[in-house]
């Protein structure tokens, strides 16, 4: 709805990670440098006619007619298993202590954390920028 409101014609393009201002906060910048980054601004193109930007960074146009149909539609979805809920009963048995329950349970937090990095590894190496 919002992209439509822009106007009749938008254009989508590439910014090159190394003048992408939302890249700054994974490099890590001093206070000095950010002080006078180009964070604040956004690369020194885009204060220019954006007939004169590169053209490397054209990726599409959309075009809306004034015919355009504006459809909206939200779904929202719960979902609780009464199942999968944690049984404090159960746990207040099978352990003799609030300290070996806190125990397993960063254990599991651990597994947890180590299969989420190892994913995200697999999945930083398949991505090219070819």
């Amino acid at each position: 709805m919002e992209i439509i409101e822009c106007g009749p014609r938008i254009q989508f393009g590439y910014v090159p990670t190394h003048l992408n201002p939302a890249d700054c906060a994974t490099r890590g910048l001093s206070g000095n440098e950010f002080s006078t980054h180009y964070w604040w601004n956004g690369p020194e193109f885009v204060t220019k006619d954006p007939n004169d930007w590169p053209t490397v960074m054209s990726l599409f146009m959309i075009t809306f007619d004034d015919d355009t149909a504006i459809e909206t539609t939200s779904h929202h979805i719960s979902h609780c298993d009464t199942n999968s809920l944690l049984n404090w009963h159960k746990l207040e048995k099978e352990y003799s202590s609030v300290y070996k329950a806190k125990r397993v349970t960063a254990l599991v937090l651990r597994f947890i954390q180590r299969c989420i990095a190892k994913t995200t590894a697999v999945t930083r190496n398949r991505i090219t920028t070819n």
